[in-house]
């Protein structure tokens, strides 16, 4: 009699709504029915193994029989069902053992939500149903021998087919599965469920005005991830590496702290999405995560302002092709403690390559207390209100010193974070000197600290002095800056 092996396997539902892709998935038990190994043979009697008449006698067991497998045609190693370790999807390696399966598969199923299509035919004809397929994990990772267990035609079968073949041309291969610490050939199972919505079938006269086709995907992953403007002419590192510095700089120069959530001390994340079109404008504008108070309604106007600029967003690429792509942008708000006014507002995506880390730089007004109005840099000069014009200086100081500051390679290597302190004089006529390091952490950040300071007030003219009883006086302006890498 068969016995079954129970395991659970995701089935990735691709599901058309209003003629965009969205993935689902929900966790099945799935059998594997197997033959038992034949029983071993019976030990052998003492006559069987017996040598010559002067060879000492003696009798033996054989070892216990492999785990059931299946002979594959190509090649003479077997092919497992189950076994101890079963193959991954890549891009999990570097987590903890016990993490990798979920990462894995949640790996596995935006592949297939990124690449897989909505056939036309099938679309065309309202064709719904899980397709199944089959294919061999190699010992190397790569995958061979797919075919379909299950089809329900319109071309699904082979659609789900192309995206499982294309896997052999992704950077990395799967981790292997393994039966006693040995890679070993794996069958793989996996559902594929194609389903459109009743609300896109209903939709008997087309998109309406400004709305894209049904058949014009939105992506989440594409080979070429659009760009913030600015940078389209630069290699695709060191473009994506510029792209990243200007929206830093647009978001610090056009997004506002609301006052109620200054007053109401409210900080946190705002979590953004929007679609890049494939002509660059920005579409979709939706608030994923909010902290209240006005902040994710002050973000999104910024956001819908980028269409505005001179410049569209270069817009992302897949096969060549300029493709509609989702877009995540995470808002980070926060107030100083000491005395609530505006930390910064920081773009919160990965650690730039070279740059400084999300958490960086703080604000910049720690500065002498006996005068009443601090020194400040030189920017918006046309605000005739003390408090913006206040505000002000201090978004455009932190936007300079984060587009010019790069975190150092042996900190970010020895992973050193802190504060590291820079000051200096601004005179009554507005003339800067002495710039020094008060506080350095080592690794080469206060270093760099000190170049960027030098530089950036070298640059920037004569600053506006600090005042006190309506004149202007001589003041020491500190400048702290703080290292910290996102975990």
């Amino acid at each position: 009699d068969p016995v079954t092996y129970e395991e659970t396997i995701k089935i990735v539902e691709v599901v058309e709504v209003d003629g965009k892709l969205v993935e689902k998935q929900r966790t099945l038990p799935v059998t594997a029915d197997m033959k038992l190994p034949p029983p071993p043979p019976n030990p052998p009697t003492a006559a069987a193994v017996a040598g010559p008449p002067s060879a000492p006698k003696f009798s033996s067991v054989p070892p216990p029989p492999s785990p059931p497998a299946f002979e594959g045609d190509a090649q003479d190693e077997p092919i497992f069902k189950v076994v101890e370790q079963m193959p991954r999807f890549p891009g999990c390696e570097n987590l903890p053992l016990d993490e990798r399966k979920d990462c894995s598969s949640e790996k596995l199923i935006q592949y297939i939500f990124t690449n897989l299509k909505y056939p036309k035919e099938a679309r065309d004809k309202s064709i719904e149903g899980t397709v199944v397929l089959q294919f061999i994990v190699e010992k190397d990772g790569s995958i061979s021998e797919v075919y379909k267990v299950r089809d329900i035609g319109a071309g699904c079968g082979d659609e789900a087919v192309r995206v499982i073949k294309a896997m052999n041309n992704l950077p990395q291969k799967w981790t292997p599965g393994k039966q006693r610490g040995r890679p070993v050939r794996v069958f793989y199972t996996l559902p594929v469920k194609y389903k459109l919505e009743a609300t896109s079938k209903s939709k008997k006269n087309g998109p309406g005005p400004n709305m894209p086709a049904q058949d014009e995907e939105v992506f989440k992953v594409v080979e070429q991830m659009p760009r913030f403007p600015g940078c389209a002419e630069l290699p695709k590192e060191e473009g994506k590496e510029c792209s990243n510095k200007n929206l830093v700089e647009y978001l610090y120069k056009n997004i506002k702290y609301p006052e109620k959530a200054r007053a109401e001390k409210v900080e946190g994340t705002v979590v953004l999405k929007f679609i890049v079109e494939k002509d660059g404008g920005l579409s979709n504008v939706k608030i994923l995560r909010d902290i209240g108070a006005g902040c994710a309604d002050e973000a999104v106007r910024v956001i819908q302002s980028m269409n505005n600029m001179p410049e569209k967003w270069t817009p992302g690429k897949q096969r060549g092709k300029a493709v509609r792509v989702m877009y995540v942008m995470p808002v980070k708000y926060k107030l100083e403690s000491n005395d609530n006014v505006d930390k910064a507002i920081k773009y919160s995506n990965k650690t730039p390559k070279n740059g400084p880390g999300p958490n960086m730089p703080s604000d910049g007004n720690t500065q002498n207390d006996k005068v009443d109005i601090q020194a400040m840099y030189p920017a918006c000069q046309g605000e005739t209100d003390i408090e913006k014009k206040k505000d002000c200086s201090q978004q455009a100081l932190l936007t300079k010193v984060y587009t010019s500051i790069k975190y150092p390679e042996e900190a970010r290597n020895n992973k050193v974070e802190g504060m590291v302190v820079v000051v200096f004089t601004v005179n009554a006529d507005g003339t800067t000197q002495d710039v020094s390091l008060k506080k350095d952490i080592g690794s080469g950040c206060g270093a760099e600290a000190l170049r960027t300071m030098k530089k950036i007030v070298g640059e920037s003219g004569n600053w506006i002095p600090a005042k006190k009883d309506g004149k202007a006086v001589k003041s020491l302006y500190h400048m702290p800056i703080k290292y910290k890498l996102e975990s």
